[in-house]
């Protein structure tokens, strides 16, 4: 009957333009076009996929353990488009035969671990530590969570590189940014981390007979940085550091005479929860 025939030709048509990847609809996921056979590529929660499910070009996951960490959209419609992708992790590449991409992991920088715990101190951050059991440190928080997105930024100045996942056994399945301390570093992290725990059940002992110190009493730096008229916010009386509040030029002249009395200073051009995100300059800790 004619009806039927409609009805059959129609499910040809589309079984066709959907095994050519071509469905003439545009989708909101699609990343790019695949490298083998020109279909477009869509993003879903864990994986890349080929439209054609005739293609060998399918199930591309985001990450695969011992081979590469967390490949993004952004970087994958690079790929697509380029062959090649540069991040800060390393450089994706792609290649002829399955799993179709290669990846050359970039030498990971040295982690500043006090720096680390200055910064969560001053966003305010309450992370969820798994380090010493295996895992990594974990920050709660979608991937778009600007505070979060300003603190990472802040942590890859000091070493301290963060991936993320949409499902942390850590944060009971919630999703959020880690950062995974490797086995030679993991010793300079508890020293700093966990020692810290240690002093202040030993400070617990003697707080009543010790009184606070006073940063400020006869510090030769706070002098100057007062006669600079510059704001400024002292946080090392609880372990953070001595923030001023400048840009990178208009304060390189004092940080230089800060400098020559023996305090090092690192810029941060999006400041922290004490400069109240304004661009800074914070102290280091003494090595």
């Amino acid at each position: 009957d004619f009806m039927a025939g409609i009805r059959d030709l129609t499910k040809e048509v589309v079984s066709f333009a959907i095994k050519q990847g071509d469905t003439g609809i545009k989708d909101a996921n699609t990343v790019g076009l695949c490298p083998l056979c020109k279909s477009p590529v869509r993003e879903y929660d864990k994986a890349y996929y080929c439209a054609n499910k005739e293609c060998g070009f399918r199930n591309i996951r985001k990450a695969q353990k011992g081979f590469h960490p967390t490949l993004f959209p952004d970087d994958m419609r690079v790929l697509l488009e380029e062959g090649k992708a540069d991040t800060e992790k390393g450089t994706y590449t792609l290649i002829d035969t399955p799993p179709y991409i290669a990846f050359d992991r970039a030498p990971r920088p040295v982690p500043n671990y006090e720096a680390l715990r200055d910064l969560i101190e001053d966003y305010g951050l309450s992370p969820v530590d798994k380090v010493l059991e295996g895992g990594g440190l974990w920050f709660q928080g979608e991937r778009e969570d600007e505070l979060l997105l300003d603190f990472i930024s802040d942590c890859k100045e000091i070493g301290c590189l963060f991936d993320y996942s949409d499902d942390s056994k850590a944060l009971k399945h919630k999703s959020g940014w880690y950062h995974r301390v490797d086995q030679d570093y993991k010793q300079a992290y508890a020293n700093v981390f966990h020692a810290q725990e240690k002093d202040q059940a030993n400070k617990s002992t003697t707080t009543e007979s010790k009184p606070e110190p006073d940063h400020e009493a006869a510090d030769p730096v706070i002098e100057l940085v007062k006669k600079s008229g510059f704001e400024y916010a002292d946080k090392r009386g609880i372990g953070g550091s001595l923030w001023i509040i400048a840009g990178a030029d208009e304060g390189k002249e004092l940080i230089n005479q800060c400098r020559a009395l023996g305090m090092k200073f690192a810029f941060s051009a999006k400041g922290g929860k004490t400069s109240k995100k304004r661009p800074a300059w914070y102290s280091l800790k003494a090595k």
